[in-house]
């Protein structure tokens, strides 16, 4: 959606019904670039209106009901794409959105259920429908359960989720919770007040002793841990089913071009935001390394220029946004999340170059990996920019752990040709480019993130003027 333009609502498209006195209303919106909808769920009001859903209205219980039933109401345009049927459950509470740039609304039904209605519907392919379907019947463990689902047609005969049902996974922590927290612990750093307390295991011992960390199990191997996760779906999605019988496909060197294009775009488009002062003194981090950045993206070409007659590279259905956030950290273990595709690739910043779908899994391994420095400096922000040196020597360790428990388990399946491993700095290079500016647009305090991992990850240009790269705090 454009920052400028004047979004307003036209008249409701259509309704599921979702019972009696509810429905999921799908309404078209006008003054944007690209056809949108906005997905709401309302309930009818005691003159016959109708007004927006509360927390205590049961339209996620509801939907749980829908899914249980055997017979649906039909409705023009909708389908419900019933998976794994879902347990009783009665009984709602909102679940916090933490992600203020996606208006999804999730909540939990009967500490059983999590249904999350999607806000906002753009006309292009949505990758979660497919995507779970298929890890649904392959029996994909790594995943919450999913329940099933709502979606709705668009008028271009694409199929867009409404709402999606999944498995709630007690007592859980997303990875920018829980990855940071044993960081900060196996770097020995402390908080104000006391030892840092890793995922609330720290208690006290004692009134004299102050509280003491316990060891958490996961401290020294969290980042292979989620490789071998990664790698094994990566390996589930790339294997066939009645849904996606050939899931594995090879393109040529039009693609990578098209790749390249895309990449180089997007450097200039990080170039061009020094001249309006969008990164603060984040130019000093920038400009040094522009001809590294550009270096890396024309590898893609160069890549493309060796190929001959049959040579091509290897691509398949992706997560499409595989950070260390995904990663949810449960008593039963790890569980990847949220189908939903880049955020930095939504609304304008969607050229017909990108493909978020099917992409060749180095694709998701380089977002994966500059997350997992991003979690390192959110220890180095939380703790004044003072550990900057030991953030930087876990980071390279544990990008290098988790690459290779990645490469492990894809060769233990014999699948060690999905990731083409000379895509990775050319991809590596573009996402840091993605994600300063998504957050110069969306999230300008995450920022400083984006800006060291370039800074560990490409060398400055030799002999160019200026700071030394390193990013300062921000001003108090």
């Amino acid at each position: 959606m454009s920052g400028s333009a004047a979004v307003s609502l036209g008249e409701p498209t259509t309704r599921y019904p979702l019972g009696p006195n509810m429905a999921v209303v799908i309404t078209g919106t006008t003054g944007q670039p690209q056809p949108a909808w906005e997905c709401r769920v309302q309930a009818t009001t005691k003159s016959g209106g109708w007004r927006e859903v509360t927390d205590d209205d049961g339209a996620a219980q509801a939907f749980v009901d829908v899914l249980r039933h055997t017979v649906t109401v039909p409705a023009e345009g909708f389908r419900v794409v019933r998976l794994v049927p879902p347990p009783e459950a009665t009984g709602e509470r909102p679940v916090e959105a933490k992600r203020p740039e996606r208006p999804d609304r999730s909540v939990v039904v009967g500490e059983r259920v999590v249904v999350t209605w999607v806000h906002r519907l753009g006309d292009r392919e949505h990758p979660a429908p497919l995507t779970l379907a298929h890890l649904a019947e392959r029996r994909f463990l790594g995943v919450p359960v999913t329940h099933g689902m709502l979606t709705w047609q668009s008028p271009n005969g694409r199929e867009l989720p409404c709402a999606v049902a999944t498995g709630y996974l007690p007592r859980s922590r997303d990875g920018w919770a829980w990855c940071p927290d044993l960081v900060e612990q196996k770097l020995g750093l402390r908080r104000s007040g006391g030892l840092a307390d890793t995922a609330g295991l720290g208690r006290l011992i004692g009134p004299l002793t102050g509280p003491l960390p316990v060891a958490d199990s996961w401290i020294d191997d969290f980042p292979a841990r989620i490789g071998r996760l990664a790698a094994k779906l990566h390996v589930a999605l790339a294997t066939p089913s009645s849904l996606l019988p050939e899931p594995v496909q090879e393109v040529g060197p039009e693609r990578l071009r098209s790749w390249h294009e895309a990449a180089a775009a997007r450097v200039q488009r990080v170039v061009d935001l020094t001249r309006t002062g969008a990164l603060d003194d984040g130019e000093h981090v920038l400009l040094p390394r522009v001809t590294a950045l550009r270096a890396a993206v024309d590898g893609l070409s160069a890549l493309a220029d060796t190929f001959g007659p049959g040579d091509g590279v290897v691509v398949q259905r992706i997560h499409g946004d595989l950070h260390a956030g995904q990663f949810v950290r449960w008593p039963g273990g790890l569980a990847v999340v949220d189908f939903d595709a880049d955020p930095a690739l939504a609304g304008d910043e969607l050229t017909s170059l990108d493909d978020p779908i099917t992409q060749p899994a180095a694709r998701d391994v380089a977002q994966l990996l500059l997350s997992l420095d991003h979690v390192g400096r959110v220890i180095d922000a939380r703790h004044g920019f003072r550990s900057t040196e030991s953030v930087d020597a876990w980071s390279t360790a544990a990008r290098a752990q988790l690459l290779d428990a990645y490469r492990a388990e894809l060769e233990h399946a014999d699948l060690g040709s999905l990731f083409d491993e000379r895509l990775l700095p050319a991809f590596e290079a573009e996402q840091v480019c993605r994600e300063i500016l998504w957050a110069t647009r969306h999230r300008p305090e995450w920022l400083h993130a984006s800006l060291a991992g370039l800074r560990l990850m490409t060398p400055p240009e030799d002999g160019y003027p200026g700071p030394s790269g390193r990013h300062r705090a921000p001003d108090a």
